[in-house]
């Protein structure tokens, strides 16, 4: 397993706390997590390289998930997206 290369996902939560602790528990299972708080990071992000996941909060600051969902299915129409 040491030879495999880490699934990415690019988890988006505008919560501190529950980034945090969502980003230990899949570190604990060898996901490579890139975050972001808001949808202006979650596309700037989405756009800086392959990820197997995106994990999406339904509400951040300055819109919706499914207005950053909209945002990147524009350039990336194949990755899955998990809201929550």
């Amino acid at each position: 397993m040491h030879n495999e290369k880490a699934r990415r996902i690019l988890y988006i939560e505008d919560h501190e706390d529950t980034r945090e602790l969502v980003t230990l528990l899949l570190a604990q299972k060898s996901y490579e997590v890139i975050t972001g708080s808001t949808i202006e990071s979650g596309v700037a992000l989405a756009g800086t390289g392959h990820f197997d996941l995106y994990l999406l909060d339904s509400w951040l600051p300055d819109g919706s998930g499914l207005d950053l969902c909209k945002q990147i299915r524009e350039f990336d129409k194949t990755t899955p997206i998990l809201f929550y």
